[in-house]
């Protein structure tokens, strides 16, 4: 006789594909206005721009502090999402923990616009501890509320599906981003007191208000809860220790991140070398922010269309020779050109080629996403965030070097932007030994390491 139960769960099953399937373009809608208005809101705290210049206003430009930025961000971004990770696949519906993330990460930058305020008289000593751990704060629940978001893509949208939505947000979003900016930064970036960047965090908080109400529009089915008791976070870091170890697949995307995002330790200091070796004003800022956003728009449909035809793993590979030029790039526009043609105004194609970064994180969440079946999708995200943590330990040292080559700050920099570009070349030839899981899909085999996984 039949077990009636295992029948339940099959036809449950089919009935969530089905409305999966049904709620598909909806759900990519929702989602593709959701990464708009938080592309919008992200352009006026952009962590390579407008934060390390927010942090100098406060400091005087002392390079140490400034260093710490990546390293605090990577740190958020990575143990909370990790240590989440089983609450998050034991929540039924995955769209209400987007929402009440979204929500929360308004709170702390409006807490860094009244900084901003505060510091109008002059800034004291204690706003730059209290920006640094208000920052850690904000990347923790940015980290849990991206692992949130990669696991709904898993979740809801098909693996070639999710080229599209890199297309549609990445392209409108840096579009409708891009005419905020010109309109409203640069008024707000004139004068030199830090209450400057007041109306700009007060800006980025209500369009993470705004994103929220987005996010209620999302249709979810609901998840089986599952029957594996939540771990402690010792056994979730050896849980991902796990992962990398015995996945040979991740564990070769694992290695090219660690050196791919090792570029992330640059951003703040890219408008410092422009400044020191350019003499670049204020308003330069809202110009490069601006060219970052061209650069997202640009690449984002090239490389979400490429994604969706070929796979992730070949997108990576280009992406790796974009931002492996741009360190090298910046070094050329404030060294042997600025001396040839004084008055150049070109370095704003260095935040350019920046803007693949951004589409890099994306590409990177959707090869993970393919790596193995839903179930495991927060491990493996919140796995692949803890590798993109390891190379920000050397951050602070970044901006210390760069702190000690005061009087020759150029010298200091082609030390640093040169090792940078050659860890990132380095990351793409490694590309060439990741597995491609879009062809392993095609052929119906499947992830040994995940499968077991899922099994035990």
């Amino acid at each position: 006789m039949t077990d009636p139960e295992p029948l339940a769960t099959a036809q449950s099953a089919d009935d969530r594909r089905a409305e999966i399937a049904r709620n598909e373009p909806r759900n990519l809608l929702v989602f593709a206005c959701y990464e708009i208005v938080f592309r919008i809101a992200w352009i006026f705290k952009t962590e390579s721009v407008i934060v390390p210049a927010f942090v100098d206003a406060l400091t005087g430009g002392a390079g140490t502090v400034r260093g710490w930025l990546p390293m605090l961000a990577r740190v958020g971004q990575s143990l909370p999402p990790l240590f989440y990770s089983d609450r998050l696949r034991d929540q039924p519906l995955k769209a209400k923990l987007l929402r009440l993330t979204t929500t929360l990460m308004a709170l702390p930058t409006a807490a860094i616009a009244w900084i901003a305020l505060a510091a109008d008289g002059g800034p004291q000593p204690w706003m730059a501890i209290a920006f640094l751990g208000l920052h850690v704060l904000f990347f923790s629940v940015t980290g849990i509320n991206q692992l949130c978001v990669g696991t709904l893509h898993g979740k809801l949208l098909r693996a070639d599906r999710r080229g599209r939505l890199m297309w549609l947000g990445g392209v409108i979003g840096p579009i409708l981003a891009i005419a905020a900016a010109w309109w409203l930064l640069g008024d707000w970036l004139e004068g030199d007191s830090p209450a400057r960047f007041m109306p700009i965090f007060t800006f980025t908080a209500a369009g993470f208000i705004a994103g929220s109400l987005i996010a209620l529009l999302v249709k979810e089915p609901v998840d089986v809860l599952s029957s594996e008791p939540r771990q402690s976070p010792l056994k979730l870091l050896k849980g991902a220790f796990w992962v990398y170890r015995s996945d040979s697949g991740f564990r070769r995307a694992a290695n090219v991140v660690m050196l791919l995002t090792t570029i992330v330790i640059l951003f703040p200091h890219f408008q410092w070398l422009a400044r020191k070796t350019l003499g670049a004003e204020s308003q330069r800022l809202m110009v490069w922010v601006v060219a970052q956003n061209i650069g997202v728009a640009c690449f984002s449909p090239f490389c979400g269309s490429l994604a969706d035809r070929s796979g992730n793993r070949i997108v990576l590979r280009l992406q790796c020779v974009v931002l492996a030029i741009a360190p090298l790039l910046a070094l050329f526009i404030a060294g042997p050109l600025h001396a040839w043609y004084p008055e150049t105004r070109l370095y704003w194609v260095v935040f350019v080629l920046l803007g693949m970064a951004p589409v890099t994180m994306r590409t990177i969440t959707n090869y993970t996403l393919e790596l193995v079946q839903p179930e495991l999708h927060p491990l493996y995200l919140s796995t692949m965030r803890i590798c993109f943590l390891i190379p920000f330990v050397f951050a602070p040292a970044a901006g210390w070097l760069l702190d000690i080559s005061e009087a020759d700050p150029y010298r200091g920099a082609c030390w640093l932007f040169s090792g940078i570009s050659l860890l990132v070349a380095i990351a793409g030839a490694l590309t060439f030994r990741m597995i491609e899981p879009r062809w392993i899909a095609a052929a119906g085999t499947s992830n040994s390491a995940g499968e077991a996984r899922v099994e035990s």
